[in-house]
């Protein structure tokens, strides 16, 4: 029937609407007070309801006459009678009329056999108040039911649902958190840690990273759960195939993930390895790294200025005006794997950190070479071969991706990378460096974007070096 999802709507409204007016109120002082046992008064409460709802009219146009888009939508009116004090409950109360102004909450409540069926059972409108209290995070009533023995840890609604799960549902925490103190988990009345939604699948890990605002209260809330949930809990995948960690990486919540991973290795070790990847989910959630400009090799020197030919050796096996050497590579008994040889005033004129160490080291007799230089020690994790190219770069002026053999290996462009920022070296280099980097670290080992992060974590380190 068209007119029973109407009802079913007005009815809710009506309850929820009558829950906060006048009926509502006396309840709840009455109730708090405990001078009137709820059976009683919930007694008296029904009498004047039958009294009004017996009496509720619905009019409006027949279904057939407005089905169809282009059709006006139905008219509805909606009459009460004035209640002339003769009703069931005289003798217990005074005639209850509403006095709130607007909209009348009787107004929009729609009789039917099945609703007076269950006004009449007053164990029934006692749960239906203690879920409106639930839902609209009444921490009050709900202790007066908790008072009476009226609710639980394991009391459910007609869904399956706990105290403890409607709470977190709607971020009560503060009656989240009576509940699970009030009954503990593991005890007859206690509230259950591994509860699952029934058509969902979420548990409650689940539905507290989904807060809205994960809170200080929230974190308390998570850290007691956690702490008496079974491991089961923890690799809980609901239907949509996401675990709480899921849940917690995409949020961006590294309190939970945090959490975990301090106080509960052996199951976060099973979330992080299991087949579903949740970490992954924080690498999307993450804001995604600007890609950084397309390598553009700077115009080298003019043919003219031919400065890189200086490094070839004349005649006679010497590199003219060489005055400056560096050994790179590890060492092999005392000597170092290779050494370059070069012209002080063109290396310092692009590594201002080269000027100042090149300003305190002597000059030092080279017999194999038949020169007296400067012996600089590369660091020993700079390669030869990257050494070569920063060399190449500083005597061209440029330097071609297809001169570096290199570009291809995660090791060697860190290594530049590493090299750029101790010598505080040309950009042109630096942006060689970050170019190929960006496209080797998501296909490497996830050990080497870590010594990245790290080394543009020291940048300010070598700066002030």
């Amino acid at each position: 029937m068209t007119e029973k999802p109407l009802v079913e709507a007005l009815l809710d409204k009506a309850i929820e609407l009558r829950s906060s007016e006048e009926a509502a109120g006396r309840f709840r002082s009455l109730l708090l007070q405990d001078r009137t046992p709820s059976t009683e008064l919930f007694a008296s409460y029904v009498s004047r309801q039958k009294c009004i709802f017996k009496s509720v009219r619905v009019c409006g146009t027949a279904p057939d006459t407005w089905e169809g888009s282009c059709r006006a939508p139905p008219k509805w009116r909606i009459s009460v009678p004035e209640c002339n004090g003769d009703c069931a409950a005289r003798g217990t109360e005074r005639c209850f009329r509403s006095r709130s102004k607007g909209l009348d909450p009787d107004e929009v409540a729609i009789p039917s056999k099945d609703l007076l069926k269950g006004v009449e059972e007053p164990q029934k409108m006692d749960a239906t108040q203690l879920w409106h209290a639930v839902h609209t995070g009444d921490l009050e009533i709900v202790k007066a039911f908790v008072r009476r023995g009226a609710c639980t840890g394991k009391s459910r609604d007609a869904s399956g649902h706990s105290i403890l799960w409607h709470a977190i549902t709607f971020n009560h925490h503060s009656l989240a958190r009576f509940m699970v103190e009030t009954f503990p988990p593991g005890t007859d009345d206690g509230i259950e840690v591994d509860e699952v939604h029934q058509r969902r699948g979420d548990t409650l890990l689940h539905l507290l990273c989904l807060s809205r605002s994960f809170d200080a209260e929230a974190a308390a809330l998570f850290k007691k759960l956690a702490t008496k949930a079974p491991p089961a809990v923890f690799q809980k995948v609901n239907h949509a195939g996401l675990t709480f960690a899921h849940i917690a990486a995409s949020n961006l919540n590294f309190w939970v993930l945090t959490f975990i991973f301090k106080n509960f290795q052996a199951q976060a070790k099973a979330l992080v390895c299991a087949d579903s990847h949740p970490m992954k989910h924080l690498l999307q959630a993450m804001p995604q790294p600007v890609p950084p400009p397309a390598y553009q090799p700077p115009v080298g020197f003019p043919d003219h200025f031919r400065v890189a030919a200086m490094l070839q050796q004349d005649s006679s096996g010497v590199v003219p005006y060489a005055d400056v050497a560096f050994d790179v590579g590890p060492e092999l008994k005392g000597v170092a794997a290779g050494r370059f040889l070069a012209h002080r005033v063109v290396v310092v004129a692009q590594s201002p950190k080269l000027y100042e160490m090149l300003e305190t080291i002597p000059l030092t007799e080279l017999p194999k070479e038949k020169i007296r230089a400067a012996v600089v020690r590369v660091d020993e994790r700079i390669s030869q071969e990257v050494w070569r190219s920063i060399l190449q770069f500083i005597y061209q002026g440029t330097i071609l991706q297809e001169q570096c053999t290199y570009l291809h290996d995660v090791a060697r462009c860190f290594e530049l990378l590493f090299a750029v920022l101790l010598f505080r070296l040309p950009e042109p280099l630096l942006h060689l460096a970050q170019h190929s980097l960006y496209v080797l670290l998501p296909v490497s080992n996830p050990t080497w974007a870590l010594q990245v992060f790290q080394l543009c974590a020291q940048k300010e380190h070598f700066d002030n070096q």
